[in-house]
């Protein structure tokens, strides 16, 4: 039984299974199959920001149903809805701001591209090689922005700009699917709980990381497909003339294969370190000594790994971990790990985790004043879907 892993669930992410692609060894398993998906969007977001002040995705919602006649439902739009609104709420607008604000966003914009292009992700054309590649490749362009956030953790308040790309708008969208380039492997909840009870029951400490900036450090793009560029995002790159064209020569975010190249890089580097895969799930690695005894376990969730382990062995698989991938954070016994908290207990080694924070930053959705008056009454099917949206 697992005594020492309670208080609430993970949230459960909906695993659409797909056809496995022809000529391609694509590491995925029936279990956590799922297609891409960025921790920031890569669709177009909302040009505008919202009109009202409740961030109360619930009430969003509310008012989204409200408008929709007796007897006929909408769910994805309203989801949909919600799910924009609250990134339109979290983002900060490139420009606009007052100087001190507007200061430290040029500042990580310009940070963001330096990282861009120290790590090959990014090729500058000017002059005539600019006109000549807008005027004959036209069609190889898609849209990007900066989504820039004002971010508060243990370090304090800091803003962070990230350069995205929007991949839907890819022209080789289909032929990557078809590929199997577009399909990359993420935690399941089982594995994810398998390594927690095995540290606990080991009696190992828990370490929790965070990869910076995961997918600029993934092996390079496939050349089979055409090059794509990119004209400059609303608010411009600092230096860069606005007729100036930018190549996609690495994995930026938006672009539908830097999660998989991520992964095969990751996955690829923790085997030649030592880790073995699990035959299960491709995220869940196990380390063994030379008398194959277990000594170290590692999940990993795309920029996010949880671990434990003991011995001179583990400590120098952890360590070339963190020479090959640059960790932004790197916590001991407690810590963040895919939006939940876990802690653990230093003398007993059980794990706790929730999502509090999360929990109580949500509002119940507004009533009007005739249905206050009558709180007793059935909940009609608005006011569920509002609710349902809220869980």
């Amino acid at each position: 039984m697992m005594q020492n892993i309670g208080e609430s669930s993970p949230p459960v992410s909906p695993s659409t299974p797909l056809p496995d692609p022809p000529e391609q060894d694509s590491p995925r398993t029936s279990g956590h199959k799922r297609s891409v998906s960025f921790r920031e969007g890569s669709q177009e977001p909302p040009t505008h920001r919202a009109k009202h002040d409740d961030t109360s995705d619930g009430l969003f919602c509310q008012e989204v149903l409200s408008a929709v006649p007796e007897g006929e439902h909408c769910p994805v739009d309203v989801y949909m809805a919600a799910f924009l609104q609250k990134r339109a709420q979290k983002e900060l607008a490139p420009a606009g701001h007052e100087p001190e604000l507007q200061a430290r966003i040029d500042l990580a914009k310009t940070v963001e591209w330096e990282t861009l292009k120290g790590k090959g992700a990014v090729q500058v054309w000017t002059g005539r090689d600019a006109a000549r590649i807008i005027k004959n490749q036209s069609d190889r362009f898609i849209g990007s922005r900066f989504v820039i956030t004002q971010k508060d953790d243990e370090d304090g308040q800091r803003v962070k700009a990230r350069l995205c790309v929007q991949g839907h708008l890819d022209p080789d969208f289909e032929a990557k699917i078809n590929s199997g380039c577009c399909h990359s492997p993420t935690m399941s909840q089982l594995a994810r709980a398998l390594v927690l009870q095995t540290i606990v029951s080991k009696h190992w400490i828990m370490s929790l990381g965070d990869i910076k900036g995961a997918f600029l450090e993934a092996g390079p793009i496939q050349k089979k497909f055409r090059p794509l560029y990119m004209r400059q995002p609303k608010g411009g790159i600092p230096d860069l003339h606005p007729q100036d064209v930018i190549e996609i020569t690495g994995n930026i975010y938006g672009s539908n294969d830097a999660p998989f190249n991520w992964w095969s890089t990751f996955d690829s580097t923790a085997q030649e370190i030592g880790w073995e895969r699990s035959q299960f799930d491709n995220c869940l690695y196990f380390l063994r000594d030379a008398d194959k005894s277990l000594v170290g376990i590692l999940g990993a969730h795309v920029d996010d790994t949880i671990t434990g382990g003991q011995g001179a062995l583990y400590q120098q698989a952890i360590e070339k971990l963190k020479e090959r991938f640059p960790y932004r954070k790197w916590r001991v016994g407690s810590g963040e790990f895919c939006g939940i908290q876990y802690d653990q207990d230093p003398e007993s080694f059980e794990i706790k985790y929730h999502q509090k924070t999360y929990a109580d930053n949500l509002r119940p959705i507004s009533l009007s004043r005739s249905r206050m008056s009558d709180k007793q009454a059935p909940a009609t099917e608005k006011e569920i879907s509002a609710l349902r949206a809220i869980n």
